[in-house]
């Protein structure tokens, strides 16, 4: 009993250490802003304290084909994919968090979910794969570099 509340209070305070970059519901909301026609919708714009004093607004946006994401630091990290061009992602939206993994004071972005691979036909069998990406802050470059990530999330550098 005493381990197994142990590992219950592990979780826990794991969970409360981190905190989320876009939910799902935010993520929905952009993209039914979205006219059906293409066009401009909603973008969400937020702050992030990434430590030691440095501090970034990031934003996230959505196309009218059904793909988003966040951009923060230059970067892009694809987290929205209702498009069904052989992959979406299941539950729309992958998770977003940050937290200090590596333990130098600084916010890392940590992103994981479920891809779906629909096939390229409709007759095609339906394949659910875990997917996940680790993005560390390099303080030197002021910005966020892949430490490790699913082929299947896009993450590219935007041109600023």
């Amino acid at each position: 009993m005493k381990y197994i509340l142990s590992i219950l209070v592990l979780v826990f305070s794991q969970s409360l250490l981190s905190e989320t970059l876009i939910t799902r519901e935010e993520a929905l909301d952009v993209l039914y802003s979205v006219p059906d026609g293409g066009g401009d919708g909603i973008e969400i714009a937020k702050e992030l304290i990434v430590g030691h004093g440095i501090k970034t607004s990031y934003s996230f946006g959505a196309t009218s084909k059904g793909n988003g994401g966040l951009t923060i630091f230059g970067t892009f990290i694809k987290l929205l994919d209702v498009h069904d061009d052989s992959i979406i992602i299941k539950n729309d939206v992958l998770n977003s968090s940050v937290k200090d993994i590596n333990d130098d004071g600084y916010k890392d972005i940590l992103i994981w979910g479920v891809a779906i691979f629909t096939g390229e036909k409709e007759w095609d069998s339906k394949e659910e794969r875990p997917v996940k990406a680790v993005l560390i802050f390099d303080k030197n470059k002021k910005k966020y570099t892949v430490k490790e990530k699913s082929p299947e999330i896009d993450i590219w550098e935007e041109d600023i």
